[in-house]
């Protein structure tokens, strides 16, 4: 019994299977040209979903547009499709157009802020540099001021040493001149007289009395100065050779201290005129090193006063700086997502829109009749 049973087994199994396999329709057998299309189908519309650059009605319009043109069982009529092939590359010609320029625009904008960059780069270092040069003239400023003062309080003292100094020159120098007037005075108005005539009446002791007084206030001899009043008063046939030698002698003192207090009047008038020339230099070295403080000052003044500007100048432009680093930065990104965006576009609705032209149907293989027949009513009118 066991062995009729598994043998009625095994006769109904295999009647199962060839009924099974009779049953199956040929239809259902995979076409690999047809399912390779609906596989290509599947990813184009898979890569056009994803593509945000393109608005909903132009990817639900590819997506039917591939749906119905790759389908086995539909098929969009030619007429139709070739509309929507060109609207639809028209399209993605206008949206490639747009992300190249908003790729252009967005390298400009780099462009632009890196220029920006440079551009502050170089204010900020020159107004560091004149922020540098205003805090060295600051110091230089100061130091002239200092030195000119010192230079000012030394003059001031030199003035005072030489004006002291030429103020005795010609005090001196009156004085020298007085005793030159006076010695000649004297030779020229008691001696030179007395020489030709006696001294006589009161005229001629005061003469004689002159002489003597002369010659004790320039250091003539005593016994020269004893023996004149004697010889004075003579008459000239009655001087002998004596009286002679004592008026030869007067005559030597005479010349002799003219000729001193004439080199002492040269000396002088030569120290006079140095302490002169010397208080003029001083006096023109004071008014100068005067200007110069001024100028000075002056500039030290301006350079204060331009100290903050500068300041504000330099922070200013490193704050531009800084700004414009940070907007390069930011438009690299947007460089570097507007080229990601555009390849992403290229490599998958414009490669997707360019694998279905290729897989499309030939628009000569369809007659009025299987459009008629194949495209449902919803489609034949198609609304973009």
């Amino acid at each position: 019994m066991a062995r009729k049973t598994a043998g009625r087994s095994k006769k109904t199994t295999s009647r199962k299977s060839q009924v099974n396999i009779r049953k199956r329709p040929a239809s259902d057998l995979r076409d690999s040209s047809g399912y390779n299309q609906k596989k290509k189908c599947k990813s184009i519309m898979s890569a056009l979903a994803g593509m945000d650059e393109l608005s909903p009605k132009v990817r639900d319009m590819i997506s039917g547009l591939v749906s119905h043109s790759l389908s086995i069982d539909h098929a969009l009529p030619a007429p139709y499709r070739q509309a929507a092939m060109a609207m639809m590359d028209e399209a993605l010609t206008s949206t490639e157009k747009r992300l190249e320029d908003e790729l252009s625009e967005a390298r400009r904008r780099a462009d632009c802020a890196q220029e920006d960059v440079v551009t502050c780069e170089a204010a900020a270092t020159d107004a560091e540099t004149r922020l540098i040069d205003l805090k060295s003239l600051v110091a230089e400023s100061t130091s002239a001021i200092k030195e000119c003062s010192k230079s000012i309080c030394a003059s001031r003292h030199n003035l005072k040493a030489l004006q002291a100094a030429q103020k005795a020159s010609q005090v001196k120098l009156g004085m020298i001149t007085a005793q030159v007037e006076r010695l000649q005075n004297v030779e020229n108005q008691a001696y030179q007289p007395l020489k030709e005539s006696a001294a006589q009446g009161k005229k001629g002791i005061d003469q004689v009395h002159c002489i003597q007084k002369l010659g004790k206030d320039f250091g003539f001899h005593e016994t020269l100065l004893e023996s004149i009043p004697a010889v004075l008063r003579k008459d000239l046939d009655k001087r002998r050779t004596f009286d002679g030698f004592v008026m030869d002698q007067l005559e030597r003192e005479f010349t002799k201290h003219c000729a001193a207090i004439g080199g002492k009047l040269k000396e002088g008038e030569e120290e006079l005129q140095g302490h002169s020339i010397a208080l003029q230099e001083a006096t023109s070295n004071a008014v100068e090193t005067g200007r110069t403080r001024d100028v000075c000052n002056k500039a030290l003044a301006e350079a204060l006063t331009a100290v903050s500007p500068s300041k504000k100048v330099l922070s200013m432009a490193r704050q531009n700086a800084r700004k414009f680093a940070s907007d390069v930065k930011k438009f690299e990104r947007d460089v570097a997502q507007a080229q990601a965006r555009l390849d992403a576009f290229r490599s998958s609705a414009l490669a997707a829109f360019q694998e279905f032209k290729k897989a499309a149907p030939n628009p000569d293989s369809f007659t009025t009749s299987s459009i008629d027949t194949q495209v449902p009513a919803s489609r034949q009118d198609l609304s973009f």
